[in-house]
């Protein structure tokens, strides 16, 4: 899978030959985790689309995401938070400090 999946990325431009060498050796993982414990049968197409569904999720939900005015964003929180909030204010940058927090960093296994 590690294989094939580095030449498509190779084929397509998105790595160089160099990248390809480097990731493709016995004890570099090169980020590559396959949990082959889900599967789903040819026949179960409410199965696929159910799990293609969960694949595709956004990491956050669109319609609880608005402008509050020009330099501040609000979202909706599911849930209220311990000190009873229900909606965060945040600039963009903001925003993208919290979602880059949920970025797992390199050489770390991905399930935690």
């Amino acid at each position: 899978m590690r294989h094939r999946g580095l030449r498509w990325l190779l084929r397509h431009g998105h790595l160089d030959d160099e990248a390809v060498h480097i990731q493709d050796t016995p004890d570099h993982a090169g980020g590559w985790s396959v949990d082959a414990s889900v599967t789903v049968p040819g026949w179960d197409r409410q199965g696929l689309e159910r799990l293609v569904r969960y694949c595709a999720r956004p990491p956050l939900s669109q319609e609880r995401l608005g402008r509050l005015n020009q330099e501040q964003l609000v979202y909706h929180l599911r849930k209220p938070t311990a000190d009873g909030r229900t909606e965060l204010v945040l600039s963009p940058l903001e925003l993208l400090d919290h979602l880059a927090q949920f970025v797992t960093p390199p050489r770390v296994h991905k399930h935690r």
